[in-house]
């Protein structure tokens, strides 16, 4: 499945932390924040998971999908319904790291503050 931190819509959500604000001399202004997003066998799941990303607003600065060495298609539906919107990393692992394996590769791949 697709898993992570702070989670958006099913069990476990896509991983990330949510938009972060600052209050400023000239007002609210959102911070740079990546999206991350560990996968696993989750072709079936991502096309409505990134449909409701490309949603959010304010926009993540970055959106970063790991797939953890997946049998079914989740790399090339994760290409493909990626957001045009956000600047967006997929990259497949050759083998299954698990969710925390996967989530030190996508942070690493992130090149937010």
């Amino acid at each position: 499945g697709i898993g992570g931190i702070g989670g958006i819509g099913g069990i476990g959500g896509i991983g990330g932390i949510g938009a972060i604000r600052a209050v400023g001399a000239v007002g609210v202004r959102p911070l740079p924040v990546a999206l991350l997003v560990v996968t696993h066998e989750s072709a079936a799941d991502l096309p409505a998971a990134l449909a409701a990303v490309a949603r959010l607003d304010p926009v993540p600065s970055e959106l970063v999908i790991v797939d953890c060495a997946s049998a079914d298609a989740s790399v090339a539906e994760a290409r493909r319904s990626a957001p045009t919107t956000i600047p967006t990393r997929v990259e497949a692992l050759s083998q299954n790291l698990g969710f925390a394996g996967g989530m030190n590769r996508a942070i690493a791949l992130s090149t937010a503050p």
